[in-house]
């Protein structure tokens, strides 16, 4: 069964569904949370992705990062990929919106955060978990931006701008 998503305009407001191959075919902006995980000692926990995803194979991104499904909100949507992503159930902050238009990918952002040390239990989507303190993902995200997935760059920015 098709994964099916709601459109939305620049607006954030719903405007029809799609299926996650029109809206990457057919450029549609659809929605798309991505939470930044904090452990105790301040490093931030991102995922690599799974080499096979069909979309941005083998780059880096929030520990937990996935579309919103039709009629879901953004937090019951970030409640389930971090749990689908890293096993993790835990309380959310939600730091605000952001937006990544790329060919493709057309997405309206929600950026979350939360505070865990884990364990995180890899997926079939996030094969690898990097912990990077916080200076060593800004330079990361600095000197090689192309390690990270288009919406992460946009949405670390709304993570900086909130931290604690």
């Amino acid at each position: 069964m098709p994964e099916i998503y709601d459109v939305v305009n620049e607006n954030d407001e719903v405007i029809g569904k799609a299926t996650r191959k029109e809206c990457h075919e057919k450029q549609l902006i659809h929605r798309l949370v991505q939470i930044y995980v904090v452990k105790s000692d301040g490093s931030i926990v991102l995922q690599k992705r799974a080499a096979w995803v069909d979309t941005f194979p083998n780059l880096l991104t929030a520990a937990g990062a996935g579309h919103v499904d039709s009629g879901e909100t953004y937090e019951t949507a970030a409640a389930r990929e971090l749990k689908e992503e890293t096993g993790l159930s835990v309380s959310l902050k939600k730091l605000g919106p952001a937006k990544s238009y790329e060919p493709e990918h057309m997405q309206n952002l929600m950026v979350f955060s939360a505070q865990s040390d884990g364990p995180f239990v890899k997926s079939k989507e996030a094969t690898e978990f990097v912990i990077m303190t916080l200076d060593e993902a800004k330079m990361k995200m600095k000197k090689e931006p192309e390690a990270f997935t288009p919406a992460c760059r946009v949405a670390f920015k709304v993570f900086l701008e909130n931290l604690d």
